[in-house]
């Protein structure tokens, strides 16, 4: 993206040693059975496809007026 970005930890956000798995395995079988979903992007190119299109989305500043970084969204 052409950014010059510093990455921040913030040592209370860590999760401690031994607290959980390293690392987390997902699989949308379910949903595919349940809700009849396949998702849009898969693999090594569709991960790319997607982070493409997340680039895009967030080089418009129209979309950046929406973004609100400090608000976790569940």
């Amino acid at each position: 993206m052409g950014a010059d970005i510093e990455i921040a930890e913030d040592s209370q956000r860590l999760r401690p040693a031994n607290s959980e798995v390293e690392r987390l395995w997902c699989d949308n079988a379910r949903a595919a059975r349940l809700l009849d979903w396949l998702p849009e992007f898969g693999g090594h190119n569709g991960l790319r496809r997607g982070l493409a299109r997340t680039i895009e989305w967030f080089v418009a500043p129209a979309n950046r007026a929406f973004y609100r970084p400090d608000v976790n969204h569940v």
